[in-house]
């Protein structure tokens, strides 16, 4: 599947941004600037990884193989 090669991709992608934001964080003298860019970039950026990967695990185990779209739970009579 593409859309899998693609998420895998943009995972691995974040992984190098979020190593070249930590080396980038080691040269700054400025600790409020640190704390600022740490707060708002890295850890959602690190968030957002770490559920793209959860995404990527339930894709392989099968999680989403036979959804048709259609909620799970029968209405109420």
């Amino acid at each position: 599947m593409k859309q899998i090669k693609t998420l895998t991709a943009m995972s691995e992608t974040l992984v190098l941004l979020l190593e070249d934001l930590t080396n980038l964080l080691n040269d700054i003298d400025n600790g409020d600037l640190v704390r600022e860019i740490e707060n708002n970039v890295v850890s959602p950026m690190e968030d957002a990884q770490t559920q793209l990967d959860i995404i990527l695990d339930d894709i392989d185990e099968g999680v989403y193989d036979e959804y048709t779209g259609e909620d799970e739970f029968e209405e109420w009579e």
